[in-house]
């Protein structure tokens, strides 16, 4: 069950916010001398806490998304324009998904398994004004509920194995609730129903998620550490 803990000094607000996750997600709300890693209410929102380091929703490397714009695997692959519907199936921080909803000016529908991360996005993104439709959830489950054809493009961006990452404390931090649950052909298929164009899936060089997922093509570029594996939707019927 996830922990939640307040800061040392909270006001009114702080202790109402609390109240409110701790009622509406069922947590477990701890004293505010306890060690434990949780979740922490602050006064300037919510924070990750990892043996003492606390960390905030931030934007990542945003920037250099923004940088490469339509030189960027996600549209190159994926033919993004204005107007395409997209799902982005592993959320986390709402980077890639911010990226792609300025790209193609809709709403786009990401998907958080870890409640913790879950959120820090979801307040995080409200509050830079990113047009993210937050859901908690398994993207296996969300997608056996969706028609066919239901986005133009579905992406997913599982987190590396832990022996490729690379170490970062912000990073490290979010390492410790996100699930490495690696994707399977059962979602893939999914997927492939799902959307109306392509599925697109990130991996590391050094990994064969993609081998394993059988991709259609694979987009690799010098000494990057990500690549990029694509499968083009079912035919519609």
């Amino acid at each position: 069950m996830l922990k939640i803990i307040t800061c040392k000094k909270p006001n009114q607000s702080v202790n109402e916010r609390i109240e409110q996750l701790v009622t509406r997600y069922g947590l477990c709300k701890i004293e505010r001398q306890s060690r434990d890693d949780a979740l922490v209410v602050t006064r300037k929102g919510l924070a990750l806490r990892v043996s003492g380091k606390l960390m905030y929703w931030h934007p990542g490397l945003l920037h250099t998304l923004r940088e490469a714009r339509t030189r960027h695997p996600w549209v190159k692959l994926g033919e993004l324009t204005k107007g395409d519907r997209v799902l982005d199936c592993t959320l986390g921080l709402g980077t890639d998904a911010r990226f792609i909803s300025e790209i193609t000016q809709t709403t786009v529908v990401g998907i958080e398994q870890s409640l913790e991360i879950y959120l820090i996005s979801e307040e995080g993104l409200q509050s830079a004004g990113a047009n993210i439709d937050v859901r908690l959830g398994h993207s296996l489950d969300f997608l056996k509920q969706q028609k066919n054809h239901s986005f133009d493009v579905i992406i997913a961006d599982p987190m590396f194995p832990k022996h490729l990452l690379k170490q970062s404390q912000n990073l490290s931090i979010v390492r410790n609730f996100a699930s490495f649950q690696t994707l399977n052909l059962t979602w893939l298929d999914e997927a492939r129903r799902v959307a109306r164009r392509c599925v697109l899936v990130k991996d590391h060089i050094h990994n064969d998620l993609l081998e394993s997922l059988q991709a259609e093509y694979i987009w690799a570029k010098g000494k990057r550490s990500a690549r990029y594996g694509r499968w083009q939707a079912f035919e519609r019927k």
